[in-house]
């Protein structure tokens, strides 16, 4: 249980969110889900974040103790006449809550939240108002509140690039004022209650952040529940919910969806796939060999690390290609940048020298390989034709899973990582030590940041395994969709022999 005294600010957003986190986040935290990989990456860049916006107040006081003693530290500081206090404590109404920024200006406290976000947003506004609540309680006038956020169009940091923007929220924050008493007492409700609240699921679960009660709350859902149905817009999940429907099958006749919604349901229900041969071959047929299997591995940070990066930017610093010929000669090409250089130029380098003029290019999700393409066309000219060549080349396999084969195994899901297992049962990233994107990003910063030989080896092996069995996966997909193609023309094939010999018999 948590003994905390006081309500904080970030339990107060998980009231916020759902009543039922905050009873478990206060009373049973063995029940939420540990920080994922994305999300201890996220806090680290986010820590980076703000030492930044911390240096540009030169001068600034740094409250560097324990919450129990962080607001009677920032009263000291106060009393010393600072002018800008940095993760200063303050205490109101049983509240506590610890600001970003603090700095004294002409016309009074500014109060200033740092976000590495691109844009500021409705929680961020909540958290800006909670933090101006507190303090004007606790007899610190505040003139002017305001979300730091990352400027998404920097281009050219530190050299001369402006990395924050500075988003003035003081109306809205004012205007929230009168509504938080009574968010406070709605948690302190919530926070005493000896039994754990009664709360549906729904989309509140992952907006505006992935709750890390989830997994509990969601025990007893089905696979094949109505969160399972393709691109089911919020309203109407959230209408099938209050009227009881979680399971499929619970779903009345006569409920109207789209056409990809309906084709899930009937597959589910059925228990049979769903595949469109005729239109599978016609996606097929388009393809030109030799076939290009490419995957990219990109990392994305808010504050650039590379010259002409803004913040964000997905910078490649791997790709697996495999190559099928229309013989069924079979390589393999890759690149992994190990340096903590720059990597786009080699990289765009060896795409060039390693993948022929022509021949389609297959990537799952094409869209994603295709903004990577042209990204380094943009920041390379004498690669330019050849990569923009490269995107125009693209296929995408996914699609055939959004719309041409739909199977009970995959969960409604066109994901690869839901398709692999259902086609190739055999493939598995489950032996991996990488299994998913996210993992590669912090692998790859362990691995440039590194100087155990040993480790950097393990390293490489283990980001090299990953991205090659996303490109084999594709190629054996494709090889999949050959089969189902060529034995439903066998099979019609023989159906015809069979109605010719009946007809002659006659």
């Amino acid at each position: 249980m948590n003994t905390t005294p006081y309500l904080t600010k970030t339990l107060l957003l998980s009231a916020r969110q759902c009543p039922k986190r905050l009873w478990l986040e206060f009373h049973a935290p063995d029940r939420l889900e540990p920080p994922s990989l994305t999300l201890l990456r996220r806090m680290q860049q986010g820590s980076e974040v703000g030492r930044l916006a911390r240096a540009r107040f030169p001068g600034g006081q740094l409250i560097a103790v324990a919450a129990a003693r962080a607001p009677r530290a920032t009263q000291a500081a106060l009393a010393r006449a600072a002018t800008t206090l940095f993760e200063p404590a303050f205490v109101y109404d049983g509240v506590l809550v610890r600001c970003d920024i603090l700095t004294l200006t002409a016309e009074g406290w500014h109060l200033i939240e740092v976000k590495a976000a691109t844009s500021h947003s409705p929680t961020h506004l909540t958290d800006l108002a909670i933090q101006w609540y507190v303090l004007h309680g606790a007899g610190v006038e505040v003139a002017r509140a305001s979300i730091m956020h990352i400027n998404s169009h920097c281009s050219r940091y530190p050299d001369d690039g402006e990395l924050f923007v500075l988003a003035d929220l003081t109306a809205e924050v004012r205007a929230l004022q009168d509504e938080i008493p009574a968010w406070i007492a709605a948690a302190r409700t919530v926070q005493a209650a000896a039994a754990e609240p009664a709360q549906p699921i729904g989309d509140h679960c992952q907006h505006p952040y992935p709750c890390p009660a989830q997994s509990y709350c969601w025990r007893d859902v089905p696979a094949a529940s109505i969160f399972s149905i393709p691109r089911l817009g919020r309203q109407q999940r959230e209408n099938l919910l209050s009227r009881g429907i979680l399971r499929i099958d619970q779903i009345p006749a006569g409920e109207v969806f789209g056409a990809s919604q309906q084709c899930h349901i009937d597959v589910i229900r059925r228990q049979e796939p769903y595949i469109d041969v005729v239109a599978i071959r016609r996606r097929l047929e388009t393809l030109e060999y030799p076939l290009y299997f490419l995957d990219f591995e990109a990392d994305s940070t808010p504050i650039p690390q590379f010259p002409d990066q803004r913040p964000y930017q997905a910078i490649p610093f791997q790709y697996s290609c495999h190559v099928l010929h229309a013989d069924g000669r079979e390589e393999h090409c890759e690149y992994l940048h190990t340096a903590a250089s720059d990597p786009r130029l080699p990289l765009a380098r060896g795409l060039v020298e390693q993948i022929g003029d022509t021949g389609s290019m297959v990537a799952y999700n094409a869209q994603y390989e295709r903004h990577i393409l042209l990204e380094l066309a943009k920041q390379f000219p004498s690669y330019r034709l050849r990569l923009e060549q490269m995107a125009a080349r693209l296929w995408d396999q996914m699609l055939i899973f959004r719309h041409d084969y739909i199977d009970p195994g995959f969960g409604g899901s066109a994901s690869i990582k839901h398709v692999l297992p259902v086609l190739v049962p055999w493939l598995t990233y489950d032996e991996l030590a990488v299994r998913r994107g996210d993992a590669a990003q912090a692998a790859w910063a362990e691995l440039v940041a590194s100087r155990d030989p040993q480790q950097r080896a393990e390293l490489d092996q283990n980001l090299r395994a990953y991205c090659h069995r996303d490109t084999q996966a594709m190629l054996e997909i494709h090889k999949v969709l050959m089969r189902v193609v060529a034995q439903a023309e066998t099979a019609a094939q023989e159906a015809g022999a069979g109605l010719v010999r009946a007809f002659e018999q006659e």
